[in-house]
Protein backbone atom coordinates (compact mmCIF):
# COMPACT_ATOMS: atom_id res chain seq x y z
CA UNK A 1 0.00 0.00 0.00
CA UNK A 2 2.80 2.39 0.82
CA UNK A 3 4.59 1.86 -2.51
CA UNK A 4 1.36 2.32 -4.45
CA UNK A 5 0.28 5.57 -2.73
CA UNK A 6 0.31 8.82 -4.76
CA UNK A 7 2.83 10.31 -2.35
CA UNK A 8 5.30 7.45 -2.84
CA UNK A 9 4.91 7.58 -6.63
CA UNK A 10 5.55 11.33 -6.61
CA UNK A 11 8.64 10.89 -4.46
CA UNK A 12 9.99 8.16 -6.73
CA UNK A 13 9.32 10.35 -9.74
CA UNK A 14 11.06 13.39 -8.29
CA UNK A 15 13.93 11.88 -6.37
CA UNK A 16 14.89 8.31 -7.18
CA UNK A 17 14.29 7.69 -10.88
CA UNK A 18 16.47 10.53 -12.16
CA UNK A 19 19.48 8.95 -10.44
CA UNK A 20 18.72 5.35 -11.28
CA UNK A 21 20.74 5.54 -14.48
CA UNK A 22 23.87 6.12 -12.37
CA UNK A 23 23.71 2.51 -11.22
CA UNK A 24 22.88 1.08 -14.64
CA UNK A 25 25.75 2.48 -16.73
CA UNK A 26 27.42 -0.91 -16.69
CA UNK A 27 24.67 -2.14 -19.03
CA UNK A 28 25.80 0.28 -21.75
CA UNK A 29 28.53 -0.93 -24.09
CA UNK A 30 31.61 1.21 -23.78
CA UNK A 31 31.68 2.05 -27.50
CA UNK A 32 28.60 4.19 -26.98
CA UNK A 33 30.70 6.67 -25.03
CA UNK A 34 32.67 7.66 -28.13
CA UNK A 35 31.51 11.10 -29.33
CA UNK A 36 29.91 11.71 -25.93
CA UNK A 37 30.54 15.07 -24.28
CA UNK A 38 32.24 14.97 -20.87
CA UNK A 39 33.61 17.33 -18.28
CA UNK A 40 36.81 16.96 -16.30
CA UNK A 41 37.07 19.60 -13.61
CA UNK A 42 36.38 22.90 -15.34
CA UNK A 43 37.27 21.61 -18.80
CA UNK A 44 34.91 20.10 -21.37
CA UNK A 45 35.64 17.87 -24.30
CA UNK A 46 34.45 15.13 -26.63
CA UNK A 47 35.35 11.46 -26.20
CA UNK A 48 37.18 10.30 -29.34
CA UNK A 49 38.48 6.98 -28.00
CA UNK A 50 37.71 4.59 -25.15
CA UNK A 51 39.67 1.59 -24.06
CA UNK A 52 43.16 0.56 -23.04
CA UNK A 53 46.33 2.59 -23.58
CA UNK A 54 49.62 0.80 -24.09
CA UNK A 55 51.83 1.06 -21.04
CA UNK A 56 49.04 2.27 -18.75
CA UNK A 57 46.66 0.32 -16.57
CA UNK A 58 42.93 0.82 -16.37
CA UNK A 59 40.27 2.12 -18.77
CA UNK A 60 40.86 5.42 -20.52
CA UNK A 61 39.10 7.99 -22.61
CA UNK A 62 40.90 9.80 -25.39
CA UNK A 63 39.41 13.30 -25.20
CA UNK A 64 39.53 16.18 -27.65
CA UNK A 65 39.29 19.31 -25.53
CA UNK A 66 37.23 22.38 -26.38
CA UNK A 67 40.21 24.38 -25.14
CA UNK A 68 43.03 22.98 -27.26
CA UNK A 69 45.67 24.33 -24.85
CA UNK A 70 44.44 21.80 -22.29
CA UNK A 71 45.74 18.86 -24.36
CA UNK A 72 49.13 17.25 -24.88
CA UNK A 73 48.94 15.60 -28.31
CA UNK A 74 46.63 15.00 -31.29
CA UNK A 75 45.78 11.39 -30.46
CA UNK A 76 49.14 9.97 -31.46
CA UNK A 77 50.73 8.56 -28.33
CA UNK A 78 54.10 6.76 -28.24
CA UNK A 79 53.94 6.11 -31.95
CA UNK A 80 50.40 4.69 -31.95
CA UNK A 81 47.38 6.50 -33.36
CA UNK A 82 44.37 6.26 -31.01
CA UNK A 83 42.32 9.16 -32.36
CA UNK A 84 42.70 12.41 -34.29
CA UNK A 85 42.12 15.98 -33.09
CA UNK A 86 41.74 19.21 -35.05
CA UNK A 87 44.69 20.84 -33.26
CA UNK A 88 48.07 19.23 -32.59
CA UNK A 89 47.75 19.77 -28.84
CA UNK A 90 44.00 19.26 -28.61
CA UNK A 91 43.89 15.79 -27.04
CA UNK A 92 44.91 13.75 -24.04
CA UNK A 93 43.97 10.61 -22.14
CA UNK A 94 41.90 10.69 -18.95
CA UNK A 95 40.84 7.81 -16.75
CA UNK A 96 37.17 7.09 -17.22
CA UNK A 97 36.47 7.36 -13.51
CA UNK A 98 37.58 11.01 -13.50
CA UNK A 99 35.05 12.18 -16.09
CA UNK A 100 31.59 13.64 -15.51
CA UNK A 101 29.04 12.51 -18.09
CA UNK A 102 26.31 14.91 -17.06
CA UNK A 103 22.63 14.53 -16.22
CA UNK A 104 19.29 14.32 -17.97
CA UNK A 105 17.15 17.34 -18.80
CA UNK A 106 14.48 16.75 -16.18
CA UNK A 107 16.98 15.88 -13.49
CA UNK A 108 18.69 19.22 -14.10
CA UNK A 109 15.33 21.02 -14.07
CA UNK A 110 14.28 19.39 -10.79
CA UNK A 111 17.62 20.06 -9.16
CA UNK A 112 17.50 23.71 -10.14
CA UNK A 113 13.86 24.47 -9.39
CA UNK A 114 12.75 21.88 -6.79
CA UNK A 115 15.63 22.07 -4.36
CA UNK A 116 15.32 18.38 -3.49
CA UNK A 117 18.28 16.97 -1.59
CA UNK A 118 18.58 13.47 -3.00
CA UNK A 119 22.04 12.46 -1.80
CA UNK A 120 20.84 10.60 1.31
CA UNK A 121 18.17 8.76 -0.67
CA UNK A 122 20.65 7.68 -3.35
CA UNK A 123 23.06 6.42 -0.71
CA UNK A 124 20.27 4.36 0.83
CA UNK A 125 19.28 3.02 -2.58
CA UNK A 126 22.87 2.01 -3.36
CA UNK A 127 22.89 -0.07 -0.17
CA UNK A 128 19.59 -1.64 -1.27
CA UNK A 129 17.70 -0.13 1.63
CA UNK A 130 14.17 1.16 1.38
CA UNK A 131 14.06 4.11 3.71
CA UNK A 132 12.31 7.39 2.96
CA UNK A 133 11.91 10.53 4.95
CA UNK A 134 8.50 11.98 4.01
CA UNK A 135 8.21 15.72 4.15
CA UNK A 136 4.48 15.89 3.54
CA UNK A 137 2.25 15.40 0.55
CA UNK A 138 1.54 19.12 0.20
CA UNK A 139 5.26 19.89 -0.07
CA UNK A 140 5.76 17.38 -2.89
CA UNK A 141 2.67 18.61 -4.71
CA UNK A 142 3.83 22.22 -4.44
CA UNK A 143 7.16 21.32 -6.01
CA UNK A 144 5.40 19.60 -8.89
CA UNK A 145 3.17 22.65 -9.28
CA UNK A 146 6.27 24.82 -9.55
CA UNK A 147 7.27 23.02 -12.74
CA UNK A 148 3.78 23.20 -14.20
CA UNK A 149 3.68 26.96 -13.64
CA UNK A 150 7.28 27.50 -14.73
CA UNK A 151 7.53 29.76 -17.81
CA UNK A 152 11.29 30.45 -17.90
CA UNK A 153 14.05 27.96 -17.17
CA UNK A 154 17.72 28.93 -16.90
CA UNK A 155 19.67 25.67 -17.12
CA UNK A 156 23.08 27.01 -18.08
CA UNK A 157 26.22 25.17 -16.96
CA UNK A 158 24.47 22.23 -15.29
CA UNK A 159 26.00 19.44 -17.44
CA UNK A 160 22.83 18.44 -19.31
CA UNK A 161 23.64 15.56 -21.64
CA UNK A 162 21.68 14.00 -24.52
CA UNK A 163 19.24 12.16 -22.26
CA UNK A 164 15.78 13.71 -22.61
CA UNK A 165 12.81 12.14 -20.84
CA UNK A 166 9.47 11.67 -22.59
CA UNK A 167 7.50 13.47 -19.86
CA UNK A 168 8.50 17.11 -20.41
CA UNK A 169 5.03 18.03 -21.67
CA UNK A 170 3.51 16.79 -18.42
CA UNK A 171 6.00 18.26 -15.99
CA UNK A 172 6.83 21.69 -17.51
CA UNK A 173 4.21 22.39 -20.19
CA UNK A 174 4.24 26.14 -19.63
CA UNK A 175 7.87 26.79 -20.54
CA UNK A 176 8.20 29.66 -23.01
CA UNK A 177 11.88 30.55 -22.55
CA UNK A 178 14.67 27.99 -22.18
CA UNK A 179 18.42 28.45 -21.80
CA UNK A 180 20.54 25.29 -21.99
CA UNK A 181 23.83 27.01 -22.82
CA UNK A 182 27.24 25.57 -21.90
CA UNK A 183 26.14 22.01 -21.26
CA UNK A 184 27.15 18.58 -22.58
CA UNK A 185 24.58 18.32 -25.39
CA UNK A 186 26.19 16.80 -28.48
CA UNK A 187 23.34 16.04 -30.90
CA UNK A 188 20.84 18.26 -32.69
CA UNK A 189 18.32 15.47 -32.16
CA UNK A 190 18.43 16.32 -28.45
CA UNK A 191 17.24 19.86 -29.21
CA UNK A 192 14.48 18.43 -31.40
CA UNK A 193 13.28 16.18 -28.57
CA UNK A 194 13.10 19.13 -26.19
CA UNK A 195 11.26 21.41 -28.61
CA UNK A 196 8.81 18.69 -29.59
CA UNK A 197 7.59 18.30 -26.01
CA UNK A 198 7.24 21.99 -25.11
CA UNK A 199 4.24 23.33 -27.05
CA UNK A 200 4.56 26.89 -25.68
CA UNK A 201 8.30 27.33 -26.17
CA UNK A 202 9.10 30.58 -28.02
CA UNK A 203 12.77 31.18 -27.16
CA UNK A 204 15.64 28.72 -26.87
CA UNK A 205 19.36 29.31 -26.26
CA UNK A 206 21.81 26.48 -26.91
CA UNK A 207 25.06 28.48 -26.97
CA UNK A 208 28.34 26.92 -25.91
CA UNK A 209 27.39 23.36 -26.83
CA UNK A 210 29.38 21.33 -29.36
CA UNK A 211 26.59 19.86 -31.46
CA UNK A 212 26.64 17.42 -34.35
CA UNK A 213 24.37 18.74 -37.12
CA UNK A 214 24.74 15.70 -39.39
CA UNK A 215 21.18 14.57 -38.56
CA UNK A 216 18.46 17.23 -38.90
CA UNK A 217 14.96 15.86 -39.24
CA UNK A 218 11.95 17.35 -41.03
CA UNK A 219 10.17 18.30 -37.81
CA UNK A 220 8.70 21.81 -37.63
CA UNK A 221 8.49 23.86 -34.43
CA UNK A 222 6.23 26.81 -35.31
CA UNK A 223 6.22 28.39 -31.82
CA UNK A 224 9.96 29.18 -31.78
CA UNK A 225 10.51 32.90 -32.40
CA UNK A 226 13.98 33.41 -30.90
CA UNK A 227 17.01 31.14 -31.40
CA UNK A 228 20.49 31.71 -29.94
CA UNK A 229 23.43 29.52 -30.91
CA UNK A 230 26.53 31.51 -29.96
CA UNK A 231 30.02 30.85 -28.55
CA UNK A 232 30.31 27.38 -30.06
CA UNK A 233 33.76 26.10 -28.97
CA UNK A 234 34.62 24.54 -32.35
CA UNK A 235 34.33 25.89 -35.89
CA UNK A 236 30.77 26.90 -36.70
CA UNK A 237 29.70 28.39 -40.03
CA UNK A 238 26.57 29.93 -41.52
CA UNK A 239 25.79 26.73 -43.42
CA UNK A 240 24.88 25.05 -40.12
CA UNK A 241 22.42 27.86 -39.37
CA UNK A 242 20.68 27.47 -42.71
CA UNK A 243 20.46 23.74 -42.08
CA UNK A 244 18.54 24.01 -38.81
CA UNK A 245 16.42 27.17 -39.09
CA UNK A 246 14.16 25.42 -41.56
CA UNK A 247 12.58 23.89 -38.47
CA UNK A 248 11.67 27.36 -37.14
CA UNK A 249 9.42 28.89 -39.83
CA UNK A 250 8.27 31.75 -37.57
CA UNK A 251 11.71 32.83 -36.36
CA UNK A 252 11.93 36.56 -35.54
CA UNK A 253 15.26 36.76 -33.70
CA UNK A 254 18.46 34.91 -34.60
CA UNK A 255 21.63 35.28 -32.53
CA UNK A 256 24.79 33.72 -33.97
CA UNK A 257 27.54 35.45 -32.01
CA UNK A 258 31.23 34.76 -31.32
CA UNK A 259 31.37 31.68 -33.53
CA UNK A 260 34.37 32.75 -35.62
CA UNK A 261 32.19 32.66 -38.73
CA UNK A 262 34.11 33.84 -41.80
CA UNK A 263 31.32 33.70 -44.37
CA UNK A 264 27.70 34.73 -44.60
CA UNK A 265 25.27 34.64 -47.49
CA UNK A 266 21.54 34.83 -48.05
CA UNK A 267 20.44 33.49 -51.40
CA UNK A 268 17.04 33.82 -53.10
CA UNK A 269 16.63 30.11 -52.35
CA UNK A 270 17.41 30.37 -48.61
CA UNK A 271 15.63 33.70 -48.06
CA UNK A 272 12.18 32.11 -47.45
CA UNK A 273 13.64 30.41 -44.36
CA UNK A 274 14.04 33.90 -42.85
CA UNK A 275 10.80 35.45 -44.09
CA UNK A 276 9.76 36.59 -40.57
CA UNK A 277 13.20 37.53 -39.25
CA UNK A 278 13.45 41.05 -37.81
CA UNK A 279 16.67 40.81 -35.73
CA UNK A 280 19.92 39.21 -36.92
CA UNK A 281 22.82 39.34 -34.45
CA UNK A 282 26.24 38.25 -35.74
CA UNK A 283 28.34 40.03 -33.13
CA UNK A 284 31.92 38.88 -32.60
CA UNK A 285 32.60 36.81 -35.70
CA UNK A 286 35.23 37.17 -38.45
CA UNK A 287 33.12 38.52 -41.31
CA UNK A 288 35.08 40.57 -43.86
CA UNK A 289 32.84 40.99 -46.92
CA UNK A 290 30.29 43.76 -47.39
CA UNK A 291 29.22 42.02 -50.56
CA UNK A 292 28.07 39.08 -48.44
CA UNK A 293 26.44 41.34 -45.84
CA UNK A 294 24.49 43.12 -48.58
CA UNK A 295 22.72 39.85 -49.38
CA UNK A 296 20.40 40.59 -46.44
CA UNK A 297 18.47 42.56 -49.05
CA UNK A 298 16.60 39.29 -49.62
CA UNK A 299 15.29 39.38 -46.02
CA UNK A 300 12.81 42.20 -46.45
CA UNK A 301 11.44 41.80 -42.91
CA UNK A 302 14.87 42.47 -41.34
CA UNK A 303 15.22 45.80 -39.54
CA UNK A 304 17.91 45.22 -36.87
CA UNK A 305 21.37 44.05 -38.01
CA UNK A 306 24.14 43.65 -35.41
CA UNK A 307 27.66 43.31 -36.85
CA UNK A 308 29.89 44.67 -34.08
CA UNK A 309 33.33 43.13 -33.50
CA UNK A 310 33.80 41.68 -36.97
CA UNK A 311 36.44 42.64 -39.57
CA UNK A 312 34.34 44.64 -41.99
CA UNK A 313 36.38 47.20 -43.98
CA UNK A 314 35.46 50.49 -45.66
CA UNK A 315 32.48 50.48 -48.00
CA UNK A 316 31.14 52.65 -50.83
CA UNK A 317 27.63 51.34 -51.37
CA UNK A 318 25.20 50.10 -48.75
CA UNK A 319 22.00 50.66 -50.71
CA UNK A 320 20.98 46.97 -50.32
CA UNK A 321 20.58 47.74 -46.59
CA UNK A 322 18.08 50.53 -47.19
CA UNK A 323 15.39 48.70 -45.18
CA UNK A 324 17.58 48.47 -42.05
CA UNK A 325 16.56 50.75 -39.16
CA UNK A 326 19.08 49.64 -36.50
CA UNK A 327 22.71 48.89 -37.37
CA UNK A 328 25.63 48.00 -35.07
CA UNK A 329 29.19 48.31 -36.44
CA UNK A 330 31.27 48.87 -33.30
CA UNK A 331 34.86 47.56 -33.47
CA UNK A 332 35.23 46.87 -37.18
CA UNK A 333 37.82 48.14 -39.70
CA UNK A 334 36.03 51.26 -40.96
CA UNK A 335 38.69 53.91 -41.50
CA UNK A 336 37.29 56.50 -43.91
CA UNK A 337 34.65 59.17 -43.50
CA UNK A 338 33.38 58.27 -46.96
CA UNK A 339 32.19 54.98 -45.44
CA UNK A 340 30.35 56.84 -42.69
CA UNK A 341 28.77 59.04 -45.34
CA UNK A 342 27.66 55.89 -47.21
CA UNK A 343 25.97 54.70 -44.03
CA UNK A 344 24.34 58.11 -43.73
CA UNK A 345 22.59 57.56 -47.05
CA UNK A 346 20.47 54.74 -45.60
CA UNK A 347 17.08 56.42 -45.71
CA UNK A 348 15.43 54.34 -42.96
CA UNK A 349 18.35 54.20 -40.53
CA UNK A 350 17.20 55.25 -37.05
CA UNK A 351 19.98 53.98 -34.76
CA UNK A 352 23.67 53.30 -35.34
CA UNK A 353 26.55 52.07 -33.20
CA UNK A 354 29.91 52.84 -34.79
CA UNK A 355 32.42 53.31 -31.96
CA UNK A 356 35.95 51.90 -31.80
CA UNK A 357 36.66 51.96 -35.54
CA UNK A 358 39.93 53.29 -37.04
CA UNK A 359 38.08 56.35 -38.36
CA UNK A 360 37.65 57.54 -34.76
CA UNK A 361 41.35 57.29 -33.97
CA UNK A 362 42.54 60.94 -34.23
CA UNK A 363 39.60 62.40 -32.32
CA UNK A 364 38.29 62.65 -28.79
CA UNK A 365 34.94 60.98 -28.15
CA UNK A 366 33.17 64.34 -28.19
CA UNK A 367 34.69 65.46 -31.51
CA UNK A 368 34.09 62.05 -33.08
CA UNK A 369 30.45 62.24 -32.13
CA UNK A 370 30.11 65.71 -33.69
CA UNK A 371 31.63 64.51 -36.94
CA UNK A 372 29.42 61.41 -37.02
CA UNK A 373 26.34 63.58 -36.50
CA UNK A 374 27.42 65.71 -39.45
CA UNK A 375 27.82 62.72 -41.78
CA UNK A 376 24.64 61.04 -40.53
CA UNK A 377 22.07 63.85 -40.88
CA UNK A 378 18.95 61.69 -40.54
CA UNK A 379 20.08 59.56 -37.58
CA UNK A 380 18.14 59.67 -34.29
CA UNK A 381 20.27 57.46 -32.00
CA UNK A 382 24.08 57.39 -32.16
CA UNK A 383 25.96 54.85 -30.04
CA UNK A 384 22.91 54.42 -27.84
CA UNK A 385 22.34 58.12 -27.18
CA UNK A 386 19.63 60.27 -28.76
CA UNK A 387 20.84 63.12 -30.97
CA UNK A 388 19.24 66.37 -29.85
CA UNK A 389 18.42 69.32 -32.06
CA UNK A 390 21.04 71.34 -30.17
CA UNK A 391 23.67 68.68 -30.84
CA UNK A 392 22.97 68.90 -34.55
CA UNK A 393 23.45 72.65 -34.50
CA UNK A 394 26.68 72.35 -32.52
CA UNK A 395 27.95 69.66 -34.88
CA UNK A 396 27.27 71.80 -37.94
CA UNK A 397 28.92 74.84 -36.35
CA UNK A 398 31.93 72.75 -35.37
CA UNK A 399 32.25 71.36 -38.85
CA UNK A 400 32.18 74.84 -40.36
CA UNK A 401 34.51 76.45 -37.82
CA UNK A 402 36.98 73.67 -37.18
CA UNK A 403 36.38 71.70 -40.35
CA UNK A 404 38.06 68.41 -41.14
CA UNK A 405 41.72 67.62 -41.66
CA UNK A 406 42.98 69.39 -44.77
CA UNK A 407 42.86 66.34 -47.04
CA UNK A 408 39.08 66.03 -46.44
CA UNK A 409 38.16 69.71 -46.29
CA UNK A 410 38.17 70.56 -49.98
CA UNK A 411 35.93 67.64 -50.95
CA UNK A 412 33.46 67.80 -48.09
CA UNK A 413 33.16 71.36 -46.85
CA UNK A 414 31.79 72.85 -50.05
CA UNK A 415 29.23 70.06 -50.40
CA UNK A 416 27.93 70.57 -46.85
CA UNK A 417 27.23 74.33 -47.11
CA UNK A 418 24.85 76.47 -49.11
CA UNK A 419 25.96 79.75 -50.65
CA UNK A 420 23.58 82.68 -50.24
CA UNK A 421 23.71 85.78 -52.43
CA UNK A 422 22.83 88.54 -49.95
CA UNK A 423 21.57 91.90 -51.18
CA UNK A 424 21.17 94.73 -48.68
CA UNK A 425 18.26 97.02 -49.47
CA UNK A 426 16.89 100.01 -47.62
CA UNK A 427 13.24 99.44 -48.37
CA UNK A 428 10.85 96.88 -49.83
CA UNK A 429 7.80 98.42 -51.46
CA UNK A 430 4.35 96.83 -51.67
CA UNK A 431 2.60 96.57 -55.03
CA UNK A 432 -0.55 94.53 -55.66
CA UNK A 433 0.19 92.51 -52.54
CA UNK A 434 3.56 91.30 -53.85
CA UNK A 435 6.85 92.56 -52.54
CA UNK A 436 9.07 94.14 -55.12
CA UNK A 437 12.64 95.33 -54.80
CA UNK A 438 13.13 99.05 -55.02
CA UNK A 439 16.01 100.32 -57.09
CA UNK A 440 18.66 102.01 -55.01
CA UNK A 441 22.19 103.08 -55.59
CA UNK A 442 22.92 102.14 -52.01
CA UNK A 443 22.26 98.37 -52.52
CA UNK A 444 25.17 96.13 -51.53
CA UNK A 445 25.88 92.58 -52.73
CA UNK A 446 27.99 89.85 -51.12
CA UNK A 447 27.98 86.06 -50.67
CA UNK A 448 28.05 83.93 -47.53
CA UNK A 449 28.28 80.16 -47.01
CA UNK A 450 26.26 78.66 -44.18
CA UNK A 451 25.00 75.22 -43.07
CA UNK A 452 21.48 74.45 -44.33
CA UNK A 453 20.43 73.72 -40.73
CA UNK A 454 21.39 77.14 -39.41
CA UNK A 455 18.45 78.93 -37.79
CA UNK A 456 17.21 82.28 -39.08
CA UNK A 457 18.18 83.87 -35.77
CA UNK A 458 21.77 82.61 -36.07
CA UNK A 459 21.92 83.72 -39.70
CA UNK A 460 20.98 87.22 -38.58
CA UNK A 461 23.72 87.20 -35.92
CA UNK A 462 26.18 86.04 -38.57
CA UNK A 463 25.16 88.91 -40.86
CA UNK A 464 25.47 91.33 -37.95
CA UNK A 465 29.08 90.27 -37.42
CA UNK A 466 29.91 90.42 -41.12
CA UNK A 467 31.95 93.44 -42.18
CA UNK A 468 29.95 93.46 -45.43
CA UNK A 469 26.66 93.96 -43.65
CA UNK A 470 27.23 95.01 -40.05
CA UNK A 471 23.48 95.42 -39.59
CA UNK A 472 22.16 94.89 -36.04
CA UNK A 473 19.84 91.93 -35.63
CA UNK A 474 17.07 94.19 -34.42
CA UNK A 475 17.16 96.11 -37.71
CA UNK A 476 17.21 93.06 -40.06
CA UNK A 477 14.28 91.81 -42.10
CA UNK A 478 15.20 88.82 -44.30
CA UNK A 479 13.38 87.68 -47.43
CA UNK A 480 14.30 84.96 -49.93
CA UNK A 481 13.48 85.19 -53.61
CA UNK A 482 11.55 82.13 -54.89
CA UNK A 483 10.90 81.69 -58.62
CA UNK A 484 7.43 80.27 -58.06
CA UNK A 485 6.20 82.09 -54.97
CA UNK A 486 7.97 85.42 -55.32
CA UNK A 487 9.40 86.75 -52.07
CA UNK A 488 9.13 84.60 -48.91
CA UNK A 489 9.81 86.29 -45.57
CA UNK A 490 12.27 84.51 -43.26
CA UNK A 491 10.33 85.65 -40.24
CA UNK A 492 10.74 82.83 -37.70
CA UNK A 493 14.06 83.09 -35.90
CA UNK A 494 13.74 79.52 -34.58
CA UNK A 495 13.23 77.90 -37.98
CA UNK A 496 16.14 76.36 -39.87
CA UNK A 497 17.11 77.78 -43.25
CA UNK A 498 16.18 74.49 -44.94
CA UNK A 499 12.61 74.85 -43.63
CA UNK A 500 12.11 77.61 -46.20
CA UNK A 501 13.60 75.42 -48.98
CA UNK A 502 16.53 77.78 -49.34
CA UNK A 503 18.97 76.17 -51.77
CA UNK A 504 22.53 76.77 -52.82
CA UNK A 505 22.70 80.02 -54.83
CA UNK A 506 19.47 81.50 -53.44
CA UNK A 507 19.03 85.29 -53.36
CA UNK A 508 18.39 86.68 -49.87
CA UNK A 509 17.28 90.27 -49.41
CA UNK A 510 18.33 91.97 -46.21
CA UNK A 511 16.12 95.00 -45.58
CA UNK A 512 17.47 97.50 -43.10
CA UNK A 513 14.59 98.58 -40.91
CA UNK A 514 14.67 102.32 -40.26
CA UNK A 515 13.97 103.74 -36.83
CA UNK A 516 10.76 105.30 -38.15
CA UNK A 517 9.28 101.91 -39.07
CA UNK A 518 6.98 100.32 -36.48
Amino acid sequence: PLLSSPLTISLLHLVILPHLHIFLTGWITMSEFVEMRVRVGQYKGTVRYEGAVDGASGDWYGIEWDDASRGKHDGLYKGKRYFQTRVNTGGSFVKQTKTEKGQSFLHALRSRYSGENVEDTIELLSRQKIEFEFVGESDVESRIAQHIELTEADLRDVDINDEVEDTLANECPGLTTLNVANNLISKWETIEKICAQLPNLTSITISGNVIDFSVVNDKIFPTIESFNISSVPISFQWENVVKVVKQFPNLKELHVCENRMTHFKITPESAPLFSNLSILNMFGNALVSWEEINTVKYITSLCDLKLSENKLPDVDDLSPLSHITHLALTSNQIGKWASVAAIGKLSNLYALRIGKNPVSGPYTDAVYRKLCIHYLPNLVLLNGSRISHTEKEIAERYFVEKSQPQQQREDVLSASLVELNVRIVRKLEEGDGIKEVADSDDDKYFSVKVPPRITIGKLKRLLQSSHMAAVPVSKQSLTVRDEECGFIPLDDNLRELMYYSVADGSDVLLEVISSEQP
